[in-house]
């Protein structure tokens, strides 16, 4: 123990003397003396020297030159001497290497030989077994499809087509001229269907001069009651109609047309007719069309006239004692000097409805 206090306290008394030296050592060296930058000017004259270890104030420090190494040189330092260091050499089997710059060379592997195309040239395939394809069949050439042409009044075409009504007349046809008694067309007539037909032009659209002929199945009058008397009308002339409105669609009519009127009434073998020309029937109504060449045309008409002419006699079903007393049977007496003319005629008039229907052909 007492050994090993002694020596402790031997190491630090070594320890604090050391210390001590490197203070007093570092106190008693001079302070470093650096160069003065260049581009100073020298301290005026006149001033007082400067004190020991203080430079003035204001003035650089005055510190020996220092030698440096050159700028832009590397620092010289001594060459290290190391001792070479021996290594044994190692003992490899050798190996053959390629030159440098060559591609290394391999021994050949052993393949069995095959065939292979040269190179730039299609390869070859053994050719390939398939059945043989049906060439597809062409398509029918179809004709081309028609536009869509909307429905038009053609400007102008050939105006064909009929009417079929149902007529009647009203008032008188003439005065007996043994009674003096006014013969209403309900005696000799009745109402019935009628057929017209019509053949014209249809110019400008809206404009339709027209040719017809008219043929009625009237029905027997009160004088014919009870017995096989037929009556019928005719009806030939021209008309002109006019559109107003769009002839494309939907447009209305006027027509105005006149001709020769014939009335008759037929029993057994005797037959009695009355005719005159009729100045005016005037028909009102509508075209609907339904395609460009054909339309319907409803209307409804209206005439009247006189008849003039006649001829024929036919007996009634009763019988009418003359002025002598003789019953010779009854009879129209439209005329007492045996002319085919009536000799008191009276207005009727001839009411029709009834719907037509027309083509346009032969136009644009």
């Amino acid at each position: 123990m007492p050994s090993l206090r002694a020596h402790r306290l031997l190491r630090a008394c070594i320890l604090v003397a050391s210390v001590v030296a490197a203070r007093q050592a570092s106190a008693q060296q001079p302070p470093p003396q650096y160069p003065p930058p260049q581009g100073y000017p020298p301290p005026p004259q006149g001033y007082p020297p400067p004190q020991q270890g203080y430079p003035p104030q204001g003035y650089p420090q005055q510190y020996p030159p220092q030698q440096y190494p050159p700028r832009g040189y590397p620092q010289q330092y001594p060459p290290q001497q190391y001792p070479p260091q021996q290594y044994p050499p190692q003992q490899y089997p050798p190996q053959q290497y390629p030159p440098q710059g060559y591609p290394p060379q391999y021994p050949p592997q052993q393949y069995p030989p095959q065939q292979y195309p040269p190179q730039g040239y299609p390869q070859q395939y053994p050719p390939q077994q398939y059945p043989p394809q049906q060439p597809p069949q062409q398509p029918q050439p179809q004709a081309a499809p028609e536009p869509d042409v909307p429905t038009h009044a053609p400007k102008f075409a050939l105006y064909v087509g009929g009417r079929i009504n149902y007529m009647g007349f009203g008032n008188a046809f003439y005065q007996d001229l043994d009674t003096g008694n006014a013969e209403t067309t309900g005696r000799l007539v009745g109402n019935g269907p009628t057929f017209q037909i019509d053949i014209g032009a249809r110019l400008a659209k809206a404009w339709i001069p027209y040719f017809f002929a008219e043929y009625g199945l009237l029905s027997k009058g009160g004088y014919f009651e009870g017995t096989d008397a037929s009556a019928r009308t005719t009806f030939v002339g021209g008309g002109l109609r006019h559109l107003s409105g769009d002839p494309d669609s939907v447009t209305f009519i006027q027509d105005l047309s006149v001709g020769l009127r014939a009335v008759s009434v037929a029993r057994g073998e005797e037959r009695f007719t009355m005719s005159t020309f009729e100045w005016v029937r005037l028909g009102l109504g509508a075209e609907i069309r339904l395609h460009t060449r054909f339309t319907l045309s409803p209307l409804a008409s209206i005439s009247a006239g006189a008849m003039n002419d006649a001829k024929g006699t036919v007996g009634f079903n009763f019988t009418r004692p003359d002025a002598f007393g003789i019953d010779s049977g009854a009879r129209p007496k439209y005329s007492n000097s045996g002319r085919e003319t009536v000799e008191e005629s009276r207005p009727y008039v001839a009411l029709m409805i009834g719907c037509g229907f027309h083509f346009d052909l032969l136009g644009d």
